[in-house]
Parts: structure tokens; sequence; C-alpha cells
């Protein structure tokens, strides 16, 4: 799978495996009204995933297609959101888009967040392609910047991941830095 270090470490799924399951089986009814519209590949033919674990996080949706992730944010039984701020560091370390929605928003206009969620899904790919195209398209040992961050093209361009941001050679700017000095 090429998305290994995405995945969380078996002890972390043995953890969030029975809450994934749990809300799979009773969603809250925002998530299963986004579910709806979201399933099947009814979006720009991508395929989403429901409550899939990512780096020891689970989001409500996930395309690995575009590299977008759905939260909904539902108040649980006290009445408070759950918190999101690990996972959003987490998701952008990996060069994954957050959406967040709250279930206001579901409840109010599902057509427009569906709209948001393909326009960003859309464009998202678009980016995605472009990225390929550059390491694809790089010669081996060059250095390609793509915006936040850089990566280092391999000799086997085959086997570079989807998104440059992921890739296990990217570099800090002091890094990259004192490789161009040299």
């Amino acid at each position: 799978m090429p998305f290994e270090h995405w995945l969380t470490t078996p002890k972390e799924w043995y953890r969030l495996r029975p809450i994934a399951q749990a809300r799979r089986r009773y969603p809250a009814p925002q998530v299963a009204a986004l579910w709806e519209r979201l399933r099947r590949r009814q979006i720009h033919r991508l395929e989403f995933r429901r409550q899939e674990a990512i780096s020891g996080f689970l989001v409500d949706f996930f395309s690995y297609g575009a590299l977008l992730a759905i939260v909904v944010d539902t108040p649980d039984l006290s009445g408070h959101l759950r918190p999101g701020t690990h996972r959003t560091r987490a998701l952008d370390e990996h060069g994954i888009l957050e959406l967040r929605f709250t279930a206001d928003e579901i409840d109010s206009d599902l057509d427009a967040v569906v709209d948001r969620i393909a326009a960003a899904a859309l464009e998202r790919r678009r980016k995605l392609r472009i990225m390929r195209a550059r390491e694809l398209s790089a010669p081996a040992g060059t250095t390609l910047e793509t915006g936040t961050s850089t990566v280092c093209a391999t000799a086997d361009s085959t086997d570079l991941p989807s998104d440059a941001r992921r890739h296990s050679a990217i570099s800090s700017p002091t890094s990259t830095a004192a490789k161009r000095a040299s």
C-alpha cells in the first residue's frame, strides 16, 4: 500500500477500531446525510471512505484520490465540540487538506456543503496532477520546490507518492540550503 506511513500503528488501530465501527453503525444524523451524498463516487468519481484512521486520528470521510479529509463537528453528549487541532496538524504534515463542517451547516444547507466539497476536491486533484507531472519529469537527484516543502527526485520516479509533501525525502529548509551550498 503506497500510504503506509499514514496508517496507524497496530496498537493505535486496536484502540480506534471499535470507535470507528460504532461511528459507522450509529452515525450522527448529519454524518449519515453527508455520507449519502459522498458514497458511490458521486463527486467527481472520487471514492470516499468513512471513519478512516490516519496517523492515529479518525476522520469522518477521506478520499485518497484527492488527499481530502472531511470532518463533521458534531457535539458530543456533553454538548462540547470534539477538539481537532492535533488532528489538523497531523493531516497537514502529510499534505492532506481537511475540510471542517458544523452539524448546523449540514442541517441548514447540505447542497452548499456538497458543492464546497466538490470544488475543493476538483482543485485538489488538479494540484496533485501538476505535482505528479513535475515529479515524473524531473531528472534523478534534482530538487523540486513544491511550495511548502522540498523534494529530492529519485531515480525511479514511479515509486513517488501522489503528493510531494508526503515523500520520505522531504527536508527542512535549513537542510535544503545546506545541500545546495555544498
